[in-house]
């Protein structure tokens, strides 16, 4: 189960009731990176992603924050580029 989460709060409540996966929408990087310690502390154990105005320029804070996962619909509205994308699981 995948749900889209706006504060801490409901963060932990969502991991707790056993999301597989949570989006936090509009997450400082700081913020993002309290809510995987909280998780982790918390010994709730899901996969974040980062939603909700991720680009180029901020996405590498936000997987520094933790991120396992980015959200983001920046290459609908970016100069096309050729890209490579490689997928691994950091498990």
């Amino acid at each position: 189960m995948i749900v889209e989460v706006t504060n801490l709060n409901e963060a932990i409540v969502w991991a707790s009731a056993g999301a597989d996966i949570l989006q936090l929408e509009k997450f400082t990087p700081e913020a993002f990176a309290e809510c995987r310690i909280v998780l982790e502390r918390a010994g709730l154990r899901t996969v974040l992603a980062a939603a909700g105005g991720i680009r180029a320029d901020n996405a590498a804070d936000n997987v520094t924050a933790g991120a396992s996962l980015l959200v983001t619909s920046a290459p609908y509205t970016a100069r096309p580029k050729d890209v490579q994308v490689i997928f691994f699981a950091s498990y």
